[in-house]
């Protein structure tokens, strides 16, 4: 079992009613990735849980053993574009095997069967499902649509898992 899951959001995505146009890691025109925005974050996510000086610093944050993204039938890679320099700095593959919609029964045993710490990047819509497997009524009912910078961590207990949310505070207008 894991020392720790943690739940991310994947970062930002174009938004055709504000004119923000989403790229792919090229900088070429591909609004099934992310926005620069975006970008900036999934670099910024490397400083966060994979320092220079080895191991986050700020608790209950770890350095991921694990990474994981949702994949769907439709086109969108965001949560695998949001984990790939994280990924590529820890030399690490992103397992993307599972949707994001429905039960999360087949995700949750990959991941429990890891050995070290978990990072999970996700679509909002489906992170409560996941919260409430692990932690039960402690965890939150929805992701906020409005926020890409929080972490939901979950640490396991006797009998159940710890529950923290974290704000990124990785760039400006990050709560």
């Amino acid at each position: 079992m894991p020392p720790c899951i943690q739940l991310i959001r994947h970062a930002e995505e174009p938004d055709a009613y504000a004119d923000i146009r989403g790229v792919d890691e090229r900088g070429h025109p591909d609004n099934d990735a992310l926005s620069v925005r975006g970008w900036q974050r999934a670099g910024a996510l490397v400083h966060l849980f994979a320092p220079a000086t080895g191991w986050p610093s700020r608790p209950p944050l770890a350095r991921p053993a694990a990474l994981f993204a949702a994949t769907d039938a439709g086109k969108s890679r965001r949560p695998w574009c949001t984990l790939q320099p994280l990924a590529q700095q820890l030399k690490l593959p992103v397992d993307a095997r599972f949707g994001s919609e429905g039960d999360p029964s087949a995700l949750l045993d990959a991941v429990r069967a890891c050995d070290g710490p978990v990072l999970i990047a996700w679509r909002h819509q489906s992170m409560a499902d996941i919260a409430r497997a692990l932690a039960g009524e402690q965890a939150p009912r929805a992701w906020d649509a409005d926020r890409y910078d929080l972490v939901w961590v979950f640490e396991p207990q006797e009998s159940a898992w710890r529950f923290t949310e974290l704000s990124q505070r990785l760039l400006a207008g990050d709560h």
